[in-house]
């Protein structure tokens, strides 16, 4: 009797699909190929970061420049920042908005410019990837690239249910991307990695579950 795949009870036809399509591209890289998307996606974390916390920075204080440009008496002349709460939420709307915006665009960038892959392999990887889940994506290259163990079994020979969380509905989570190893053992990150890996910066290598 045929083992029934969990992963096809959890996504849909179309992400299973894409699923299958990740890791047949994801198969076809050399260890280069892995450390040049790291840097790349890497790269994308980086730029989209500064943009968005400049951009929430002008934000917050664009309520107490307002005040001074037009010269009008502000609400509280004692204080360096007027209105904190209308300014705390124009600086944060503003850093995500940016970060969001500047992600995709540089993403966009990176993935309809063909010549500027250094090879067809890192190309079809790209065309498999989406900006919403570049930060997995991001974390997932740049394991790989440090540890091979990392890199994903096939969607299609997943058997094991206990392997897979189920709270995850995106496809990318379910598989556990970047963080099982290619044995199903569970590595999360460390607070610090995490706060890294979301600037733009290397992770360290995680140790193998005893």
């Amino acid at each position: 009797m045929a083992t029934s795949n969990p992963l096809k009870n959890i996504l849909t036809p179309d992400q299973f699909q894409k699923c299958i399509n990740f890791y047949e591209a994801d198969q076809r890289l050399d260890h280069k190929d892995r450390v040049d998307l790291a840097v790349q996606l890497q790269s994308i974390s980086l730029k989209s970061n500064i943009i968005g916390y400049t951009t929430g920075m002008f934000g917050f204080f664009g309520p107490s420049l307002y005040y001074k440009i037009r010269k009008i008496p502000p609400p509280n002349p004692f204080f360096l920042i007027q209105n904190p709460f209308l300014s705390f939420c124009i600086g944060f709307g503003s850093l995500i908005i940016s970060n969001q915006l500047s992600t995709r665009y540089y993403y966009n960038k990176y993935k309809n410019n063909k010549q500027d892959f250094p090879n067809k392999n890192v190309y079809d990887v790209w065309q498999n990837m989406d900006y919403q889940n570049l930060p997995m994506f991001t974390l997932y290259y740049t394991r790989t690239s440090l540890n091979p163990m990392f890199i994903i079994r096939d969607p299609r020979t997943c058997s094991n249910e206990a392997e897979i969380d189920k709270d995850q509905h995106n496809f990318v989570n379910s598989i556990g991307l970047g963080k099982s190893d290619n044995q199903g053992g569970k590595h999360d990150l460390g607070v610090w990695d995490r706060v890294k890996l979301h600037h733009g910066f290397d992770v360290n290598t995680p140790k193998a579950n005893s």
